[in-house]
């Protein structure tokens, strides 16, 4: 797919095309994220970081398990 960077208002934009916004299943002011790659960019609906810090969240949760488990009693 192709896309074209375009004035809007002031600023710079990219028309996004149907194909993707269908299969993407994007609506009117929802949030997409760009991550940067080595062949470019991926765009998704989520956002990597978050994705990340949740990763990272759980794992802590798992290492301290019994700790949290005597604070909850």
């Amino acid at each position: 797919m192709r896309s074209k960077i375009t004035q809007i208002g002031n600023s710079m934009g990219m028309i996004i095309p149907k194909e993707l916004i269908t299969s993407m299943n994007l609506k009117k002011g929802e949030e997409i994220f760009l991550t940067p790659t080595k062949d470019g960019f991926t765009i998704t609906h989520y956002d990597a970081d978050v994705d990340n810090q949740l990763k990272i969240a759980s794992e802590y949760a798992a290492e301290y398990r019994e700790v949290f488990r005597k604070l909850a009693d």
